[in-house]
């Protein structure tokens, strides 16, 4: 792991896990001795992974190195305050990345013109809204989006991550 502290949380979280599963080499001898069952390789791997996701969970770090660039976030207005929330819960930029991806989806099913934006509001959470003009058809693409997606997923989001519209 880097000595400066620059490190990302994908080469940490990597660094980690490689080192975790070569010190759990004794897991296979342990394995071979008949004293742990089921596969010492693979019980190597689930510590790893365990350690990786705990490291992920308590990261206070910079943010992955994607940070807010890449396809998804294309044509996104990021407004004040995103950046440094996906800072502080960076195991929540995947679901949220994933909330756009769901958004945008549903814009193209309904022919639905209308835009996305990320705001984080004075409460702390951070809200991916579809931004448009008229109010009927965007009640019909928040409904949409509670059918097919955030009422099964909006969990994942530890009630930190919402979705509205924003009427221009």
């Amino acid at each position: 792991m880097s000595e400066t502290g620059d490190e990302d949380i994908d080469r940490a979280a990597a660094h980690l896990s490689n080192a975790v599963y070569e010190a759990a080499a004794p897991l296979e001898r342990l394995e071979a001795a008949g004293l742990v069952r089921g596969n010492g390789h693979h019980l190597r791997q689930r510590v790893a992974e365990f350690a990786a996701a705990l490291l992920r969970e308590r990261w206070a770090g910079p943010p992955a190195a994607e940070d807010l660039n890449g396809e998804v976030w294309e044509g996104v207005e990021v407004r004040e305050g995103v950046r440094e929330f996906l800072q502080v819960h960076p195991d929540l930029r995947p679901f949220v990345r994933e909330v756009v991806a769901e958004l945008r989806a549903v814009f193209e099913r309904r022919a639905f013109e209308g835009e996305v934006a990320l705001e984080v509001t004075g409460g702390g959470d951070l809200f991916v809204l579809a931004k448009t003009a008229l109010e009927a058809p965007a009640q019909a693409v928040l409904d949409e989006l509670d059918r097919t997606f955030w009422l099964e997923n909006s969990g994942r989001g530890r009630h930190l991550v919402q979705v509205s519209v924003e009427f221009a």
